[in-house]
């Protein structure tokens, strides 16, 4: 007899709780990533230069970013060093 198993995700990062406050979008016209925080999610659908969103043309830069800031944007500008030389 065949059975189907069902399997929940595992999720990605431990206590991964800050995770809920984000919401993730893919541009098919940008073919990028956004995280959006929830807050901000309203504006961000009118306006995609919305304060507060980082893209990524990878999903999993974007949840490493997140991991190692715990969701933090105050500290996503100190995480991320950007040169414009």
């Amino acid at each position: 007899m065949d059975q189907e198993v069902y399997q929940d995700l595992e999720p990605v990062y431990n206590n991964n709780d800050y995770l809920y406050d984000w919401i993730f979008h893919f541009n098919i016209y940008t073919k990028l990533w956004n995280a959006v925080p929830r807050e901000t999610y309203n504006e961000y659908l009118n306006n995609h230069d919305a304060e507060g969103v980082i893209r990524s043309s990878l999903f999993s830069t974007l949840l490493a970013l997140l991991n190692l800031t715990k969701g933090d944007i105050g500290k996503i500008d100190s995480a991320v060093k950007i040169s414009y030389e």
